[in-house]
């Protein structure tokens, strides 16, 4: 049959998380649809339209690389028709999704067989930049969708604000590197986290790290007059690759190098619980007093002068238990001491011990 041509040439869209000027070109045919042409936004929030298109959630939650909904069981979410097919520009002052501000956001937009490819995607976020594309792909059920990202010199503190507040407020550097995730478009958040997988390779300059507000503050009271450099942990580098996988983030690699350098390996669960391990090399002046380890430093002193520990965090991720592995370092110690003086420390060290493990 015929088609029907429409040209929106004026006028705009406005309603919950919508605030567009379309100019499109539309042909309406018996058995397809095509839209071409361009959209401006002023905002466009995504976490507002997703609870539009999605049923009406009972909970919701959102945390920086996927925000869902839960919804009654077996209520289906919004997908595009089979017959609509689409080519546009869009153009954002900004996007609201996950607890982020977006700005100054462009990209090309096409849609095709129920696939949907965001394409050449530039925007703000902070002050850093982040580029890339993005698909879904609505003939898979639950839908697919997966994100390739570049991020280059964003804020920790921006990045990271949705999901962890308090390493977010802590952490002062800047982050750069790529941001890859995979998952279903999914109203059940518990879901959602399950089928969630992804890689992220960040890395930056020079920066710092209030660690009690992260950790609590025992290493701090452990490394005595150490204690405010530890507190304020300054750092040359950062080097971080995540993995995302079963529900969890794991720690591949992730080294912080300076004057204290700081590996951490092991697991947080996207449900908020940790068990991981904090290796830690202090390059402790000769004068530092470190506490109650001061009659035994000189034992537990590298070779080159530096002073390696161990350190696991386990628990829930807001209050985590933080292990001082007393037992290497006791180990440490009693070896190089009977190596240099022989068994003359053996006893004292293991009293010291008992006393920093609250033994009688």
């Amino acid at each position: 049959g015929d088609a029907t041509n429409i040209s929106w040439i004026e006028g705009k869209v406005t309603g919950p998380g919508l605030d567009l000027t379309p100019r499109l070109d539309i042909v309406l045919g018996d058995d397809f649809t095509t839209v071409v042409g361009r959209v401006e936004a002023g905002t466009l929030d995504l976490d507002e339209l997703q609870s539009r298109l999605a049923p009406a959630p009972e909970t919701a939650v959102a945390n920086w690389f996927v925000g869902v909904a839960r919804a009654a069981a077996g209520t289906p979410m919004w997908s595009p028709p089979p017959e609509l097919a689409a080519e546009v520009q869009l153009s954002a002052r900004e996007v609201l999704t996950t607890g982020h501000r977006i700005e100054r956001v462009s990209a090309n937009v096409s849609l095709a067989g129920q696939k949907l490819d965001v394409r050449e995607i530039r925007a703000a976020l902070g002050s850093g930049r982040i580029s890339g594309e993005a698909t879904v792909d609505y003939t898979e059920d639950p839908p697919r969708w997966t994100t390739d990202l570049d991020a280059v010199e964003i804020p920790a503190s921006v990045l990271l604000a949705p999901d962890a507040p308090k390493l977010a407020s802590a952490l002062n550097t800047t982050l750069s590197g790529q941001i890859d995730f995979a998952g279903r478009v999914t109203p059940r958040p518990e879901d959602a986290m399950k089928m969630l997988s992804g890689q992220l390779k960040l890395g930056a300059g020079a920066g710092s790290l209030l660690t009690e507000p992260v950790i609590g503050d025992q290493i701090s009271k452990f490394v005595g007059q150490y204690a405010p450099a530890w507190r304020e942990l300054a750092f040359s580098a950062l080097d971080a690759e995540l993995r995302v996988q079963d529900g969890q983030v794991l720690f591949d690699r992730f080294l912080l190098s300076g004057e204290t350098q700081v590996r951490v390996g092991g697991m947080v669960s996207l449900e908020g619980r940790c068990d991981y391990r904090l290796d830690l090399v202090c390059r402790l002046l000769p004068a530092t007093n470190v506490g109650s380890l001061q009659p035994v430093v000189e034992f537990l002193r590298d070779d080159d002068g530096t002073f390696p520990f161990a350190v696991r965090v386990t628990g829930p991720a807001r209050k985590p238990k933080v292990q001082i592995d007393f037992d290497a370092l006791q180990n440490r110690a009693e070896k190089r001491g009977r190596d240099e003086i022989e068994d003359a420390v053996e006893d004292a060290v293991k009293g010291l011990w008992d006393k920093l493990k609250g033994k009688n």
